[in-house]
């Protein structure tokens, strides 16, 4: 796996800090900032994402979360997103088997002048979504810190009917709170045995869907993602799917405002670094390693969750 981040831990601070951290995370409404283009096998195409749809300006930006798809692929392959004019070693994303659509929620770093680029390993289309984005050390915005948490099942492998909607509230319990500085969610989403192909969104409650497609799969297929996603302003979250599945939601970590920053951490991409390289685990075993103190994360004290 590759560390792609590390997040630093923040002293609990009042609503009247003056100077905002970097690394902070701002949700934007979802926005397509590449729209099924064809990019062809060992092709790539690059966008600018800074200054528009909500995101500021390159000075401004560290890094950006996106929704990135994989739309009928012509062979087994994978796509790598990353920051424009660098080599993309290490940033694999996604990957995908010929014909079937396959989709992922990612955290990318953005080049000086705010791009960034995707290539692919196979000729296929390629969908792109913006989610939010993470300040940086010259931002005048103030960001929400991440709080990591322990896994907390929030809905229990529950009937969605096609074309149906539940809906549940994540603030006030497991450890999340019931204010109005808590901004987003961070979940795995799962698709269990779903009657026929289609795809899950998982969105504020009460607010439009559009854009939050979070997991496409195939009939009677298993699948799961990790995705981040704002709270509604009574800190409810809606899952929808457009076929009969059931639904499983587990809790990893929530984003929030001041005040709510006491053991939480701001975002510090660090450049793609193997940290567990093709290592065989047996049936029931398990494998452990050090990430703190390498590849440019800091020491455990300093240090609050990663991502890989």
């Amino acid at each position: 796996m590759l560390v792609a981040v590390a997040a630093l831990l923040s002293p609990r601070v009042s609503e009247a800090a003056a100077s905002p951290a970097a690394g902070g995370f701002v949700p934007v409404a979802p926005a397509t900032v590449i729209g099924n283009v064809s990019v062809a096998a060992g092709g790539r195409t690059t966008v600018t994402v800074a200054g528009a749809n909500g995101v500021p300006a390159a000075q401004n930006l560290s890094a950006v979360a996106l929704s990135v798809f994989a739309i009928n692929p012509a062979a087994t392959g994978f796509l790598q997103v990353f920051p424009a004019g660098s080599s993309g070693s290490g940033y694999t994303t996604l990957n995908f088997q010929q014909g079937r659509n396959a989709g992922s929620f990612e955290v990318v770093p953005v080049s000086a002048d705010g791009r960034i680029t995707v290539s692919s390993s196979a000729s296929t289309k390629v969908l792109v979504r913006l989610r939010g984005y993470f300040t940086s050390a010259t931002s005048t915005v103030t960001g929400s810190n991440y709080l990591p948490l322990p896994p907390a099942t929030v809905l229990n492998n529950v009937a969605v009917a096609a074309g149906a909607t539940t809906s549940f509230t994540v603030a006030g319990a497991n450890g999340i709170p019931a204010s109005a500085n808590l901004k987003a969610v961070a979940l795995d989403v799962f698709a269990i045995n779903p009657a026929a192909t289609g795809s899950l969104q998982v969105f504020p409650a009460a607010s439009s869907r559009s854009g939050y497609t979070t997991l496409n799969f195939k009939q009677g297929q298993n699948v799961g993602s990790f995705e981040v996603v704002p709270v509604s302003a009574d800190g409810r979250i809606s899952v929808s799917s457009s076929v009969a599945t059931r639904v499983l939601v587990r809790l990893r970590g929530y984003y929030a405002a001041s005040p709510f920053l006491a053991s939480g951490g701001t975002f510090v991409p660090v450049a793609p670094a193997t940290v567990i390289s093709n290592v065989s685990v047996a049936a029931g075993g398990r494998t452990t390693v050090t990430v703190a103190g390498a590849n440019g994360v800091p020491a455990a004290q300093n240090l609050s969750a990663v991502a890989l």
